[in-house]
């Protein structure tokens, strides 16, 4: 996933999310396209941005989270994105996923789904969120796999 993509939208991680910013550093260091989410509160809605130096480009925005500055981080095309990295509070095998409860990721997954070309999910976690099973709605998109720090899981998508 990571070695073909040439775009990696990532997330600025808060509380207890497995930390992101060695991902920031190796997408660049591999001179990958960092892209993060700006949140519009209003519209619960994210925004794809373009980073280049996180420590320069990212400040606190919806809820206290770091996220790109629109006056320096372009937009990006989500047809772009090749991988997209999503945070949660719960996973399961078959790629369901609890989020904060607002449903920016579900709508902004849906997007990506519907853009030209459908990027990759993948979700770092820590082993003690992986459960026996997520409930899912029919608008929620399931993930295509979930790293721990025990293992790599494969999703097998619900039908």
């Amino acid at each position: 996933m990571f070695r073909c993509a040439s775009a990696v939208m990532a997330y600025s991680s808060i509380r207890s999310e497995v930390d992101t910013a060695a991902l920031f550093d190796a997408v660049l260091a591999c001179g990958k396209c960092l892209v993060l989410p700006r949140a519009d509160a209003v519209r619960v809605a994210l925004s794809a941005h373009a980073v280049k130096d996180p420590a320069q480009e990212l400040r606190p925005g919806a809820w206290g989270i770091l996220e790109p500055d629109p006056d320096r981080c372009s937009l990006v095309d989500l047809a772009d994105v090749d991988l997209v990295v999503v945070p949660g509070v719960a996973f399961d095998a078959k790629g369901g996923r609890i989020g904060y409860g607002k449903g920016f990721y579900d709508r902004f997954l849906a997007r990506v789904v519907r853009s030209a070309r459908s990027a990759q999910t993948l979700a770092p976690a820590f082993e003690a969120q992986i459960v026996g099973y997520v409930p899912t709605d029919g608008h929620d998109i399931t993930l295509d796999a979930v790293v721990t720090e025990r293992r790599w899981i494969t999703c097998v998508n619900r039908a």
